[in-house]
């Protein structure tokens, strides 16, 4: 009495497609987050910088570094779509 078994149908190719159709969303909705954090932080730069808190040069380093580190999650949420999608897709 302690074990519960669950039995699913395999999943129809049309299925699949809904499934990938859905994470592709998610990834895009993941790019935006981040883009939209990339813009919050650059317009907190332009008022560090504005308040002479920080120099125009640290702010073009920390906006290359900011601009970095969009790209490293961008190509992460790629890589993790692809191999979802591969993994959804396979028979």
């Amino acid at each position: 009495g302690e074990v519960i078994r669950l039995v699913f149908p395999p999943l129809t190719e049309e299925r699949r497609q809904d499934l990938v159709r859905v994470v592709k969303q998610m990834a895009e909705d993941g790019r935006v987050a981040i883009r939209n954090l990339r813009r919050s932080a650059r317009q907190d730069l332009d008022a560090l910088e504005k308040d002479k808190d920080i120099s125009s040069d640290d702010k073009e380093r920390f906006s290359k570094d900011l601009d970095r580190y969009t790209q490293t999650s961008v190509d992460e949420i790629d890589r993790a779509l692809t191999a979802k999608e591969q993994e959804l897709l396979e028979v």
